[in-house]
C-alpha cells in the first residue's frame, strides 16, 4: 500500500502520522562490521516485511504540494531525527562509522518529496487542469506524482493499491487529488483505491468551499473504491467532549491521524516457522479489498466514518477517556469500556433534520490482545452485537457487521483499542446540505468565471451535482426499512 499526502491539509496530516510508526528493530550487518571494524554496526530488519517501510528504510509515502511550506517542515524534521539518530548511535558506539549523516538516513525518499512554489487558490479548477502554461508538460505536478507512483508500485512485493489524504475545500487537495484519483484509477484499473478526505465546516469556510466539496467528493465517488471522510464539525465535537477547549487545527489532525493509524496499523503474528523461531512473529498488513468488501461493498455507497479509541485516548487533556476497566483487567472488559465511551461520542441523529441515523455495513476492529491470548469468541461476538444494537443497521443486510481482530497494540498505545468503520446516512445529508447550497449559488452564477478561466466547464458542475444526487438517493433507498 502507498500513502499519498496532496495538499496542505493531507501532508499536516501526514506529518503526525508519519511520527507514530517505528522503524523495525536493527539487526548486526556483517558487511559494515567488516568494512568499518564495528559490531555496533546495524541496519534495519526487514525481513519478515513491514506495511509502511520498504527494505532500504524509506516510507511507502509520496507527499504533493503546490506550496514547500508544509512539505518542507515535514523533511525538516526528518532531518532533524536523523542527526539525533546518528549522534545517539557514534555515542554508542565503540568506533563511530567514519561517515556523516546524510540524507540516505531520512526516510521520505527524496523524489517523493514533489511541490511548486505557487499554490492554487482555493480552486478546484485550478487544482485539477493545473496552470494553463504547463498544462500536459513533463515537470508538471501530475506527472511527477505518477512517476512517483510508478515506481514505489514496482519496489512492493505485492501492491495493493494507494491511500490519498488530502481535503475537499482547498484547491490542491480537492483539485489535485481528485485528478490523481482519476489517473491512478486509469493507469492502474484493478487496484484498490482509498481516500480520506477531510470536508470543511458545514457553515462554509471559504467563498468557494461549496463548490470544491461538491466537484472533489463527486470525483472520489467515481474513481475511489471507498472514501473516508472526515468532517471539521464532527472532529471538533469529539475534542469538545474530550474536554479539549480550543479545537486548533493540530488537535484535529492530530486526532485524524491517529484514527488513520489505528485503522491501517498491522497485526501481530505467526510466521508459518512457528512462534520460537527468529522469524516466527511478523507483521500482518492491513487489506484494502477486505476493507471495501466489509464496509462499502455497493458501488454506490462508498461514505466511511471512522471513529477510534486510540485517536481519542491520546488527545483527551482530562482523562475522560478511560479504555482501563477499574473492576477487571481482561481484554474483553477494556473492550467493552472503550465501546461505551465511543457510543457516548458517535451520533445517533442528523442534528439538522432531527432524522435517527441508519447503518448499511460497520466493521469492528478490536486490537490489543496479545499473540497467545486465548478470548472466548462468544465475548467478542457480544461486543459486536452490541455494536450492531446501538447503529440502527437496516434489517435487509443481515450481514451488516464485519470482525476484525487484531494482535498487538498500535505505537505509542498500551491499551486496547476500538476502531469503528461506519457507511451511514450521515455522510449523505451533510452533502445533500452542502449540494443545496452549492445548487443556489450555481443557478445565479455566482464565482462560476473563476473555474470557467481554469479549463472547468459547465457540464463538470452539472456531473458533479447529478452524481451527488445519485448518492444521496441511493443512500436513501438502501436505508429503507422494506426494499
Amino acid at each position: 500500500m502507498i500513502f499519498l499526502n496532496v495538499g496542505q491539509c493531507g501532508n499536516q496530516i501526514g506529518r503526525q502520522f508519519w511520527s507514530i510508526p517505528k522503524p523495525p528493530s536493527p539487526l548486526p550487518n556483517p558487511f559494515l562490521d567488516k568494512k568499518y571494524g564495528s559490531s555496533q554496526t546495524t541496519q534495519p530488519d526487514y525481513s519478515s516485511g513491514h506495511p509502511f517501510f520498504h527494505i532500504d528504510g524509506k516510507a511507502r509515502c509520496i507527499m504533493v504540494d503546490s506550496e514547500p511550506k508544509v512539505i518542507g517542515a515535514t523533511v525538516r524534521e526528518d532531518q532533524i531525527k536523523l542527526k539525533q539518530s546518528e549522534a545517539t548511535k557514534a555515542a554508542l558506539a565503540s568506533k563511530p562509522r567514519p561517515r556523516k549523516p546524510d540524507k540516505n538516513g531520512m526516510i521520505f525518499r527524496g523524489l517523493n518529496v514533489i511541490h511548486e512554489h505557487h499554490g492554487r487558490g482555493n480552486n478546484w479548477a485550478l487544482g485539477y487542469y493545473g496552470p494553463q502554461e504547463r498544462e500536459g508538460s513533463e515537470g508538471s505536478l501530475v506527472s511527477l506524482t505518477l512517476e512517483s507512483v510508478r515506481r514505489e508500485a514496482e519496489r512492493c512485493d505485492v501492491f495493493q493499491g494507494t491511500f490519498l489524504w488530502s481535503s475537499l475545500c482547498g484547491g490542491t487537495g480537492s483539485g489535485l487529488g481528485s485528478r490523481l484519483c482519476a489517473e491512478i484509477r486509469t493507469q492502474y484499473p484493478r487496484r484498490c483505491i482509498l481516500t480520506a478526505c477531510v470536508a470543511p465546516f458545514e457553515r462554509g469556510e471559504l467563498p468557494l468551499s461549496h463548490y470544491n466539496t461538491i466537484l472533489a467528493a463527486s470525483t472520489h465517488q467515481r474513481y475511489s473504491d471507498a472514501m473516508v471522510l472526515f468532517r471539521n464539525d464532527e472532529v471538533c465535537a469529539a475534542l469538545r467532549s474530550l474536554g479539549v477547549g480550543g479545537c486548533g487545527f493540530q488537535e484535529m489532525n492530530s486526532l485524524i491521524s491517529r484514527t488513520l493509524y489505528d485503522l491501517v496499523a498491522p497485526s501481530h503474528g505467526t510466521s508459518m516457522l512457528g512462534p520460537n523461531t527468529k522469524l516466527g512473529h511478523v507483521k500482518k498488513a492491513f487489506r484494502m479489498r477486505s476493507f471495501v468488501a466489509d464496509v462499502a461493498p455497493m458501488p454506490s455507497n462508498k461514505l466511511v466514518e471512522l471513529w477510534s479509541t486510540a485517536g481519542m485516548a491520546q488527545i483527551s487533556r482530562k482523562g475522560k477517556l478511560q479504555v482501563r476497566s477499574s473492576t477487571d483487567n481482561g481484554v474483553c472488559s477494556r473492550w467493552s469500556t472503550g465501546l461505551d465511551h465511543l457510543s457516548k461520542i458517535i451520533p445517533k441523529f442528523d442534528h439538522k433534520s432531527n432524522r435517527p441515523l441508519t447503518c448499511l455495513s460497520f466493521q469492528l476492529s478490536l486490537r490489543g490482545a496479545k499473540v497467545d491470548a486465548k478470548i472466548p469468541m462468544k465475548k467478542i461476538l457480544a461486543l459486536k452485537n452490541r455494536v450492531a444494537d446501538r447503529l440502527s443497521c437496516v434489517p435487509w443486510n443481515k450481514s451488516a457487521g464485519a470482525l476484525r481482530r487484531l494482535q498487538g497494540t498500535t505505537s505509542g498505545s498500551k491499551e486496547p483499542t476500538i476502531c469503528l468503520a461506519l457507511n451511514r446516512t450521515a455522510l449523505p445529508g451533510y452533502l445533500e446540505r452542502v449540494a443545496e447550497k452549492g445548487q443556489v449559488m450555481f443557478d445565479v452564477g455566482a464565482y462560476k468565471h473563476w473555474y470557467y478561466k481554469h479549463g472547468c466547464e459547465e457540464k463538470d458542475f452539472e456531473e458533479a451535482f447529478a452524481t451527488i444526487d445519485h448518492v444521496i438517493a441511493a443512500y436513501a433507498e438502501a436505508a429503507r426499512p422494506h426494499r
